[in-house]
């Protein structure tokens, strides 16, 4: 987290980037991919940045994807103001050791990524598979979820209540 960079701005003081309801910046690890992909996007307007590079297109879950995918890496200014002009952002926890559907994975975990305290540093409400960490430092303030289904279900419903969104914003 860098305060000159994430941060909640006004708008019109940083750099123009599309608004979408959800957005996820980030590598894109196997267990994220089949996540995503596993979410009905119908009617969600998602950003997908980062690593989309290594989608494939072979798969299922990379032809699911394919569509909203609008960016490639970002710069730090780029994504705080991406997540500054989301209505929701979504975070995931790293479980993949390394690339590929068969890399190993991490057994346990407590600790938040630096994806948390940025989301949450430039104001944008946002869900997270949970970590014990969170609960420590957001409490109620942060939604979390167990599976794509109960992810979509949190989305959904904060993509009709902009009143909770902002009261939860961080």
């Amino acid at each position: 987290w860098h305060p000159g960079v994430h941060a909640v701005m006004q708008r019109g003081d940083e750099e123009q980037v599309s608004s979408h309801d959800v957005v996820f910046v980030g590598t894109y690890f196997q267990e994220r991919v089949e996540f995503l992909a596993s979410i009905d996007w119908s009617g969600i307007d998602l950003g997908l940045y980062g690593g989309t590079e290594d989608f494939d297109a072979r798969t299922r879950s990379g032809r699911v994807l394919k569509p909203f995918v609008r960016g490639l890496l970002t710069k730090n200014a780029t994504t705080a103001a991406l997540y500054r002009h989301a209505k929701g952002g979504l975070n995931f926890h790293r479980t993949s050791k390394g690339y590929g559907p068969n890399a190993p994975r991490i057994a346990h975990a407590e600790s938040l990524n630096p994806r948390c305290y940025e989301l949450a540093a430039t104001g944008c409400y946002f869900v997270s598979d949970a970590r014990a960490e969170a609960s420590d430092i957001f409490g109620d303030a942060l939604d979390t979820f167990s599976s794509p289904e109960e992810c979509e279900t949190l989305i959904r419903s904060a993509l009709a209540d902009g009143v909770m969104r902002q009261q939860k914003a961080h």
